[in-house]
């Protein structure tokens, strides 16, 4: 079976100064119902400590959270804080893992796409993923790390940074496979732009954005996040 797109929402409004966000709210009102107390979950480069803290208090004894940090320090001090035998934060490469096939039931991450062994998580991803698993894959981007790593992947110079950046993302997931998902992008922009499931929407918001990037960069875009989530068919 092939992967399918259920909806793709985009959200990006105007930027207000003094708006307060809660960045974290759509991942626990997403997980809210889809947690169970024998959900084992798996946690890639978040480095969250409150997000550790929420989602084991919701487990029972048997289920295990698991949290891959790059950051030594950082690994350290969380283990210190959770002291739970259930949780386990680990200082290493998720790419490199002796977890056993088919073992999460909710997998979080963040940062997965534009990292250069990209292609090998995500196959380490559908690896561990069971069947009926949940994924959550969070992307933070600025427009110039957008106009960057075009640049790196060698785009050509009338090639749209957004479309290409998007194509790579749709690329890179299809490494999971039989899976059911959805795409949100939010940010906070000088402009307005919202379309709530349409997934042709896509193009037509790439086209804009590119055209008000070519004006003398007249674009500024704040708190750009793409989020890949779903779940793994049976």
């Amino acid at each position: 079976m092939t992967n399918r797109i259920k909806e793709i929402n985009i959200n990006i409004d105007k930027i207000v100064s003094h708006r307060i966000k809660n960045k974290e709210h759509f991942i626990y009102s997403y997980f809210k119902n889809i947690i169970k107390p024998e959900s084992n979950i798996i946690d890639v480069y978040n480095e969250d400590l409150n997000l550790i803290k929420n989602f084991s208090s919701l487990l029972n004894k048997e289920a295990f959270f698991i949290s891959f940090f790059l950051g030594s320090a950082e690994a350290i001090k969380t283990r210190k804080m959770i002291q739970k035998k259930n949780v386990m934060v680990l200082n290493s490469l998720f790419s490199n893992n002796d977890i056993k096939s088919f073992f999460a039931d909710i997998l979080i991450a963040k940062n997965l796409f534009t990292r250069n062994n990209n292609i090998e998580i995500f196959k380490e991803i559908n690896r561990v993923l069971k069947e009926n698993g949940h994924f959550y894959i969070k992307e933070y981007l600025t427009i110039n790390q957008i106009k960057k790593f075009a640049n790196k992947q060698l785009i050509k110079n009338n090639e749209n940074p957004f479309c290409f950046i998007f194509d790579y993302f749709q690329n890179i997931i299809k490494y999971l496979k039989n899976i059911e998902y959805s795409v949100e992008i939010s940010g906070y922009s000088n402009f307005i732009f919202i379309s709530k499931g349409n997934i042709n929407k896509l193009n037509e918001f790439c086209s804009f954005t590119y055209e008000k990037l070519l004006k003398n960069n007249d674009l500024e875009i704040k708190d750009l996040t793409v989020t890949f989530y779903g779940k793994k068919r049976d």
